[in-house]
């Protein structure tokens, strides 16, 4: 089983709509180059959720899903 690590994705915009406001969670969006991180055990996946919450300065959340 892999899990892996998603983050928090901000929709912004003074025109949004309602449904923007909701969380939405991504491992990687199409066409980005960021890095994604699976693991094959859940704790690691996890230190690297906090990890990585720890050092955004943004504020997103991480969270660990089973793949």
């Amino acid at each position: 089983m892999t899990w892996i690590v998603v983050k928090q994705y901000f929709i912004t915009g003074s025109n949004d709509p309602d449904w923007a406001t909701q969380t939405h969670m991504w491992a990687q969006l199409s066409g980005s180059d960021t890095q994604t991180y699976s693991y094959d055990d859940e704790q690691e996946a996890w230190e690297k959720a906090v990890e990585l919450q720890s050092a955004d300065s943004t504020g997103r959340k991480y969270r660990v899903v089973k793949q």
